[in-house]
């Protein structure tokens, strides 16, 4: 594959990848030739290093070199490292509305993703790897998952690998009583823990009485359709 003038070297990353994760099961004379075709591509991605300016390429090639504990793999996090871009956090006005999605917005979420699984694998946790996760928390979809099937793939295992380096899951995995003041006999249990019910919207109707003026009459109003959870 080409593009821009060049090979394109996600390709051979990308089975660089396979061959990682394929190779403990293999035996005999196929363990040798993958053990070869990965020397091979391992030299090939090491050599297209210093030229990648592209940062899909560079993070992908980075996790590739990481996974497979190639000798340059501290010189793949540091070139990484230096095409990060971080914004937000510096801006006072008011946005009412979310930004629509843009054109290059799975592209940004897979390399980003990429990204982070190499700042985990080199670093841990730290502010740089909670940021990731910040950025592609706000990039799921209502449904869970992201723009598209590939970086949707990317970042589920991204976020994965976080949940588990950071104990995520004993922290969230929990149980939620509802309870009213004002009727002993009102309870719910709300069950947060780690089964593929996100989507799932469950509301509460709340009897609600109360008397305001100016604005808080707006927020009285929105509090009347009831809690979410």
């Amino acid at each position: 594959l080409k593009r821009d003038g060049y090979k394109n070297v996600s390709l051979t990353a990308q089975v660089v990848l396979v061959m990682v994760d394929i190779l403990p099961g293999l035996n005999g004379h196929i363990r040798a030739k993958v053990n070869i075709a990965k020397a091979n591509a391992i030299s090939y991605l090491e050599r297209k290093l210093e030229s990648l300016d592209d940062p899909y390429d560079m993070a992908l090639v980075a996790w590739a070199l990481t996974k497979a504990d190639s000798a340059k793999k501290e010189t793949a996090l540091n070139l990484l490292d230096t095409m990060k871009r971080v914004e937000g956090k510096d801006s006072q006005k008011p946005f009412i509305r979310p930004k629509n999605d843009q054109k290059w917005d799975a592209h940004a979420v897979e390399t980003t993703s990429y990204a982070l699984l190499v700042y985990i694998a080199r670093e841990g946790i730290g502010i740089i790897q909670e940021n990731i996760v910040r950025f592609l928390a706000v990039m799921r979809e209502l449904d869970g998952g992201l723009i598209s099937t590939l970086d949707s793939v990317a970042a589920m295992e991204a976020l994965v690998e976080y949940s588990f380096r950071a104990r995520l899951r004993d922290v969230t995995d929990m149980r939620i009583t509802l309870e009213h003041s004002a009727n002993p006999n009102f309870t719910v249990d709300v069950y947060l823990g780690n089964t593929y019910d996100l989507a799932d919207l469950r509301s509460f109707d709340v009897s609600l009485h109360s008397v305001k003026e100016g604005k808080e009459v707006r927020r009285e109003r929105e509090m009347e359709k009831g809690w979410f959870m």
